[in-house]
């Protein structure tokens, strides 16, 4: 006579086969858990090299040259110092606007870098990154801590480097090269490309604009100064260009850059907008170590703006909470109406 087992034991037998066969996507879940972190992009994009001689033949080797980041640069060819002049000369009929301005960029590491920038308008501002600490100024005020840069320093230091990635979008992404001739540049070996524009985009411009949903305006329409900026955008091209830059034959690193390019949009009757631009680069590696300190002075990280609490202390309107924020011992809210004993 055979004894028939307990149904809780195929279901124990059940639930541990299964604990023992996990599929696929847990296997690949606990891969990426346990899995040691990944190199930052920056690292892992100078792993690869580049082929210098070969830039000119292909549009994403050019592309990556002329939009390569900071951090890649440093990562390929360690410290250095980076300075770019820039103007910008637009015309619309008799209308005429001018705007020039400076940068410059100190990378000392991976997370050590200081950067300024100024330009015609009186405008600038200076920025040090010192690991996890970072401090900030405009041109006329104090630097000041901030404690929670949520990653906005590296991007300003992206764009105070990219100033040919920003001409390659003004550009419509088709500033080309041609393979010129290799000479001796800042101390380094580098090769000459000369400046063209392609028949096509090198990359696309961005997403589908099918994708998107169509911009509001007023029922009116845009104001003018919106209609000019947003018809300059989907119809500019570039007329002309010309320059060099010079690419270091070692790392790939671009050293140095001259460029002026013209671009144009359709206007109203005869008109046509236009604008010249004019840039100039020049990163010079450092054979010795970059200093990077923090300021002498510096205001401490805010929290909040003053200038409400500030009104609302002028006019005796404190908050009631202060002496118990302070350390303050506190007072009872109906001590002044207790009678006394």
């Amino acid at each position: 006579m055979t004894r028939r087992l307990n149904p809780l034991f195929w279901l124990a037998v059940a639930a541990a086969l299964f604990c023992a066969c996990p599929n696929e996507v847990d296997r690949a879940a606990k891969k990426r858990i346990f899995s040691p972190e990944e190199p930052p992009k920056a690292k892992l994009a100078a792993a690869e090299p580049i082929a210098v001689d070969e830039i000119a033949e292909s549009a994403d080797s050019t592309y990556r040259v002329l939009a390569m980041s900071a951090a890649e640069a440093f990562e390929r060819i360690g410290p250095f110092r980076f300075k770019a002049t820039a103007s910008f000369d637009w015309t619309y009929g008799k209308e005429a606007v001018s705007l020039s301005e400076q940068r410059s960029l100190e990378q000392a590491s991976a997370l050590e870098y200081a950067l300024h920038t100024e330009n015609s308008r009186d405008y600038g501002m200076d920025l040090v990154r010192l690991t996890d600490r970072t401090f900030a100024k405009s041109k006329y005020h104090p630097f000041r801590e901030r404690k929670r840069d949520r990653g906005q320093s590296d991007l300003m230091r992206e764009d105070v480097f990219g100033a040919l990635r920003s001409a390659q979008t003004l550009l419509s992404n088709r500033l080309a090269l041609v393979r010129d001739r290799q000479e001796d540049v800042l101390g380094r070996k580098a090769k000459r490309f000369n400046f063209m524009i392609s028949e096509k985009p090198l990359r696309a411009l961005g997403p589908d604009p099918w994708k998107l949903p169509p911009v509001q305006y007023p029922a009116n329409g845009p104001d003018e100064a919106t209609k000019r900026r947003v018809d300059f955008e989907n119809l500019r091209k570039p007329r002309s260009v010309e320059g060099a830059v010079w690419v270091d034959l070692e790392t790939g690193v671009p050293l140095k850059s001259q460029l002026t390019a013209t671009i144009i949009a359709p206007g109203e009757e005869q008109d046509e907008a236009r604008l010249v631009l004019k840039i100039q680069t020049e990163l010079k590696p450092s054979a010795e170590p970059i200093a990077i300190a923090a300021p002498e002075s510096f205001l401490p990280d805010q929290d909040r703006p003053t200038g409400i609490a500030a009104a609302l202390e002028r006019f005796d309107m404190k908050r009631a909470d202060a002496g118990v924020a302070s350390g303050a011992p506190s007072k009872p809210a109906d001590a002044e109406d207790s009678p006394e004993d």
